[in-house]
């Protein structure tokens, strides 16, 4: 049920962020709709959220909620409600998060100790799948690139194997290639061409390459993580 879980959230990986969203296709309708329904969020639904229109949309619970569901995990909605009301086998402290397994991560609000502001998933291999923001979408990124406080292992997950090896995510070396030796490819924060530039990387670079997103490859390099097109990243170890 686990390995269900990771492969829904990558799955998502490339979608985008409308506040209170639950899959849904984006369109101007719909974010008139959650704009009236949550007014403090309109500047961001109505503006920022157009990217979205004809792409599935989440906010960080809806994804949570949804990843837990394909895992046998009933979650509420709400990421404070999450994290009080789940069935949890063991939660804690960021610093405290197992190596090696996947669990939920939160983000808890400054001066709060019961609230939450943000909510994802872990996958075990240091990275993970987020519905980090109106202007970001679902992204996987390395754990260090987020604000993360708490994490929670489901009770359905306990008995989850804890070999680090066999619970990451796989990720191969690849070259830089297919532009010219004077060039640089971009590194973006998502699976678009309307994601931020995050690096740009030389010809001929080797990187850490993950999995495929509608053309893309998730990608780590010099400490960050990020997205670059299939079509330059070579294989063969050559």
């Amino acid at each position: 049920m686990m390995q269900t879980a990771i492969e829904k959230a990558l799955s998502l990986v490339g979608q985008g962020y409308i506040y209170g969203a639950k899959g849904q296709r984006c369109t101007p309708a719909f974010r008139e709709q959650q704009a009236a329904q949550y007014p403090d969020q309109a500047d961001y639904i109505l503006g920022t959220g157009a990217k979205w229109d004809g792409v599935p949309v989440w906010d960080c619970a809806q994804l949570t909620r949804a990843v837990a569901k394909e895992g046998g995990v009933t979650m509420p909605s709400g990421a404070t409600s999450q994290w009080n009301k789940t069935d949890w086998a063991e939660k804690g402290e960021i610093q405290t998060i197992p190596k090696g397994k996947t669990v939920f991560v939160f983000r808890r609000q400054a001066g709060s100790s019961t609230v939450m502001q943000h909510t994802g998933v872990a996958l075990g291999d240091g990275t993970c799948v987020h519905a980090r923001g109106t202007a970001y979408g679902v992204v996987r990124q390395d754990m260090s690139q987020y604000a993360w406080t708490h994490w929670g292992l489901p009770a359905e997950w306990a008995d989850q194997d804890t070999n680090e090896e066999e619970a990451s995510i796989q990720m191969v070396e690849a070259k830089i290639y297919n532009i010219p030796q004077n060039e640089t490819v971009n590194m973006r924060s998502l699976a678009s061409k309307s994601g931020a530039v995050v690096a740009k990387i030389p010809y001929d670079t080797a990187v850490q390459a993950g999995d495929a997103v509608s053309g893309w490859r998730l990608v780590m390099w010099g400490g960050k993580t990020g997205y670059i097109m299939e079509k330059y990243l070579d294989f063969s170890g050559e």
